[in-house]
């Protein structure tokens, strides 16, 4: 399966540790309108994703609020075989893979424009590894 670099538009960003990836804002909160996991096929592993669950609100990245992981936007832990996930947002955020480390969350947390922008896409964004 080939690996996609971040792009705009709904490209996918290649990583193997989904379980890792933190997301912020860029200007303001960001809502999660939907999404789900999906296996190394494209096909759907787990439930959907719930908008009106823990996760359902991503924080604007202004220096202080911490990074929110795929776990806490769906809801629970990632689905077994999941490698990636399509996921539909109200708006753009930034993407850091560290989670667990935490020297790179507290950068991350503080300076959140040094990490990957993701242009949010109408259809749909992925994270991971996407077909």
């Amino acid at each position: 399966m080939p690996d996609f670099p971040a792009m705009a538009g709904g490209a996918a960003l290649a990583s193997a540790k989904i379980n890792e990836i933190l997301l912020l804002g860029v200007a303001g909160s960001v809502s999660v309108l939907g999404g789900y996991f999906v296996n190394p096929y494209g096909r759907q592993v787990g439930n959907a994703f719930n908008p009106a669950g823990p996760g359902a609100t991503i924080p604007q990245g202004n220096g202080s609020n911490a990074g929110v992981s795929l776990a806490t936007i769906y809801g629970g832990e990632i689905p077994t075989g999941a490698v990636g996930a399509k996921i539909r947002i109200s708006g753009d955020v930034y993407l850091c893979e560290g989670k667990g480390d935490a020297t790179i969350e507290t950068d991350f947390e503080t300076n959140p424009s040094r990490y990957i922008p993701i242009i949010a896409d109408p259809e749909c964004n992925g994270f991971g590894r996407v077909c």
